[in-house]
């Protein structure tokens, strides 16, 4: 006698999809498939190499991702023009820096500990171009650097309208963009990494990767293939150079689950049980 729970676990697994069990009271199995479309998913995306350069050029994404994360506390999403990048007179050292001086008080600064800090500082820094040598200090107007200092307006923007306004102003050629509903949603700095947690609901991300020869572009993406699962994509054809294929071999992409497939004009890679790492191609990873 065949039971009709039984059934529906046996058409599963022979349509492919296999199953895991969880520790709840009805005992029930799902399709791994269907639980992979519906969870959420780290992904781990890194940065070009920082060799080269000038000190001020290889600070100003880091700059812009760290201002831009602060921005609504630290500033209440004003006055973004006091977000600055500040370097010693031949370059060689730079601080990602706040206007201080005339503009250092509560109304431009409302959660002053939320700013960002510079890398290497112990709490945010605050530039003071009106005194003689100019200084970078904490709130408590405490003198962390000073001498020969100055603003560098070459390297880092904050301009943008929104909630993200700054942005590196370095062409460099390696370059590592995340994109959201199709405007640019983060620059991953050099040297460096950008982790976040992606759902289904999110909707794709786009992840483009610079290089003197070419600019490589592939997608996260969920509703791929006949199982719905969730994976990387790009509108190349699998095996082919600078296909989704290809950019997990070469980069590599690290986490992924099974071989390259085509679903539409997807061709796509399906997402492991762990952790997603995107590497730089050349970069140790």
């Amino acid at each position: 006698m065949m039971f009709p729970g039984l059934v529906l676990v046996a058409i599963s697994l022979a349509a492919g999809e296999s199953c895991e069990s969880h520790s709840n009271h009805s005992g029930s199995c799902e399709p791994v498939s269907l639980l992979q479309s519906q969870r959420s998913q780290k992904i781990i995306v890194k940065g070009p190499s920082s060799s080269g350069g000038t000190a001020s050029q290889k600070l100003a994404p880091t700059c812009a991702q760290g201002f831009n994360e602060a921005f609504v506390k630290c500033l209440g999403g004003k006055n973004n023009y006091l977000m600055i990048l500040v370097t010693n007179e031949d370059d060689s050292k730079a601080y990602c820096a706040y206007t201080g001086g005339w503009a250092q008080s509560p109304d431009n600064y409302p959660d002053h500990s939320a700013c960002f800090v510079s890398p290497g500082e112990k709490a945010p820094l605050f530039f003071d171009s009106s005194v003689s040598p100019k200084t970078l200090s904490n709130w408590d107007k405490e003198i962390i650097v000073s001498g020969e200092l100055k603003q560098d307006f070459t390297s880092l923007s904050c301009q943008d309208p929104g909630t993200s306004p700054c942005k590196s102003t370095v062409k460099s050629k390696y370059a590592r963009t995340l994109t959201k509903d199709t405007k640019l949603w983060q620059t991953v700095p050099a040297d460096g990494e950008f982790t976040f947690n992606w759902s289904p609901s999110d909707g794709y991300i786009g992840v483009a990767t610079k290089t003197p020869q070419l600019i490589y572009s592939m997608y996260v993406k969920n509703n791929l293939g006949p199982s719905s699962s969730n994976g990387l994509s790009a509108d190349v054809p699998c095996s082919r150079d600078s296909s989704v294929e290809w950019q997990a071999k070469n980069f590599p992409v690290k986490g992924l689950n099974g071989g390259c497939q085509k679903d539409n004009d997807d061709y796509w890679m399906a997402f492991g049980s762990g952790d997603i790492t995107i590497c730089f191609p050349g970069v140790e990873c």
